[in-house]
């Protein structure tokens, strides 16, 4: 009963509550969704033991539905992996095939599913190869090689265009068709209106000192090729081409054209929308970023045409979001407008990732390599998925309370600023008194005390309110903002009640000590609002720096 009744006892409950604050804050944030109606990520799929950084890259997977199942086909390690899931991500089914690629790096890869199975067709070596399967991947039934020698190639389901040498090439399949004949082009890509079976070009050319953009068609009942230069891209000086991204969707081809300025690391992104009949330019707009690698996606989400793009920066990164010290990596903006809204709250590079649209809803298929091990995630707004997304095991609760533990250290840091300034008026005021009224000081000990208290609790109040900006500046990557510190009334009502609970550890312990100076028990009572200052307040300013 006698520790009930003392300042230990008042310390711990304050204590305790402001620890109940901080798990509170990092449990609602570690559940937040990266955007409303979006799930966290749930992880499908890990791979452990990757020896070397090739499987950084190598861990490509794609996918394919149909009218009840998704399939993900990933290549690792020379394993051809398919797994089946439903639209809760459920496993269905899991089947495996060894390809025997000699260790060979494969450079892209594409699922086609069949009537008969599935095809594979993979870029290995400078060679576009299938390689076609039974349902359960038991037997393989062909092995065709459709191309060698390739300088630059880019593959989309079972559809291909290609550089040997100079000569352009497209393959439907094992067909292949002759475009065109060039020798400056810099890069890249393009898209199938299977109504019309034509193929819409994207190209980046180099000549004359300057990057252009340019856009052709192929119309496979033809076979002509119709191709036009666009416009000369903003290239300065150390810039080379990056990435190039086509879309076809509502009779408009949507591209890309994304250049890195290699001497400041900056992307300079030029979006265009073309008539998808004349290919003339229908919007022209420019954005940059300075993103390692963005992989940019076209897709439709939600009845528009949506672009998805890496933000993660390996030159510095500010925008925190959530307590894993974990960042936006994959962003989604409506085209044009650049409005950007996360997919992902995740601690990783995702070096590959598919936006798909399954039963009415969206699925962010994505995967992260670290320390050996590749993960794969999928992020959706499909209900039973959200619901998924926010379960968390007793690991991840531990984690949770240790991880607020490791902002201690930091925050004893951050303490030296409020330390000064909150006990600088204390002493200008109650220094020179001690000084100039030294017999009349030693005589009102106890109105000595009070006037550095209320000295000491109107500067405390001041510097709540003139620095409560710092306090929410701090913390708006959080996925839950912290309730007591959300706005400078409760930031003041909260340093009111620490200064309260520091009153009542102040009074237990002056009833045990037999007329105490009044610097000792001011000394103890700013030692009990340290204390305080320091779980309640600073450990949120340095939590996501």
């Amino acid at each position: 009963m006698r520790f009930l009744k003392s300042w230990q006892f008042i310390l711990s409950i304050s204590i305790i509550i402001a620890f109940s604050f901080l798990f509170s804050v990092l449990y609602q944030d570690a559940t937040a969704f990266p955007k409303e109606n979006w799930s966290r990520a749930v992880a499908i799929d890990r791979i452990e033991n990757l020896e070397d950084s090739e499987a950084y890259y190598q861990s490509y997977f794609d996918i394919e539905t149909d009218d009840s199942f998704i399939y993900i086909g990933q290549i690792v390690n020379d394993i051809f992996k398919l797994a089946v899931y439903n639209a809760q991500f459920d496993l269905i089914n899991h089947y495996t095939y060894a390809l025997s690629l000699n260790d060979e790096k494969v450079e892209q890869m594409s699922l086609v599913r069949s009537d008969s199975g599935f095809d594979l067709f993979i870029v290995l070596n400078k060679t576009l190869i299938r390689k076609s399967f039974n349902q359960d991947l038991k037997t393989m039934t062909s092995d065709d090689i459709i191309a060698s020698n390739i300088e630059q190639i880019v593959l989309k389901k079972q559809y291909a265009v290609y550089q040997i040498g100079d000569d352009f090439y497209n393959t439907n399949s094992l067909k292949q068709s002759f475009m065109f004949k060039r020798d400056d082009v810099e890069g890249f890509d393009f898209d199938i209106n299977p109504e019309s079976q034509k193929l819409y070009l994207s190209l980046m050319t180099y000549h004359n000192g300057k990057y252009y953009a340019n856009a052709g068609i192929y119309d496979y009942a033809s076979d002509q090729m119709v191709l036009n230069e666009l416009k000369a891209l903003k290239s300065p000086s150390a810039t080379v081409p990056l990435e190039i991204e086509s879309y076809y969707a509502d009779a408009n081809l949507y591209t890309i054209f994304s250049l890195k300025n290699t001497k400041y690391g900056q992307n300079l992104n030029n979006f265009l929308m073309l008539s998808g009949d004349t290919l003339q330019i229908t919007a022209d707009s420019e954005f940059s970023n300075n993103s390692y690698s963005p992989k940019f996606q076209f897709n439709s989400f939600n009845h528009q045409t949506v672009l998805t793009f890496n933000d993660l920066s390996f030159i510095g990164k500010t925008d925190v979001g959530s307590q894993a010290k974990s960042f936006n990596n994959i962003l989604i903006s409506p085209t044009f407008d650049m409005i950007t809204t996360p997919l992902t709250n995740s601690q990783y590079y995702a070096p590959n990732k598919i936006l798909v649209n399954f039963n009415a809803y969206q699925y962010l298929i994505s995967n992260e390599y670290a320390n050996g091990v590749n993960t794969l995630y999928v992020n959706s707004n499909q209900p039973d998925l959200m619901i998924k997304s926010r379960h968390f095991s007793s690991d991840q609760f531990l984690s949770i309370l240790f991880n607020s533990l490791t902002y201690i250290p930091a925050s004893l840091m951050a303490l030296f600023a409020p330390l000064i300034l909150l006990v600088f008026p204390v002493v200008i005021i109650i220094l020179p008194i001690a000084i100039f009224k030294m017999s009349w000081a030693e005589k009102n000990q106890k109105k000595m005390l009070w006037i550095a208290i209320g000295v000491y609790l109107l500067s405390k109040v001041y510097y709540f309110y003139s620095n409560h900006s710092d306090f929410i500046i701090a913390n708006m990557g959080l996925g839950a903002e912290p309730y007591h510190i959300a706005n400078a009334f409760n930031l003041i009502l909260f340093g009111i009640f620490t200064s309260l609970i520091s009153l009542g550890c102040l009074n237990y312990y002056t009833q045990r000590k037999i007329n105490p100076y009044f610097i000792n028990q001011f000394a103890f009572f700013y030692a009990m609002e340290l204390i305080q200052i320091l779980f309640y307040f600073v450990i949120y300013t340095v939590m996501y720096l």
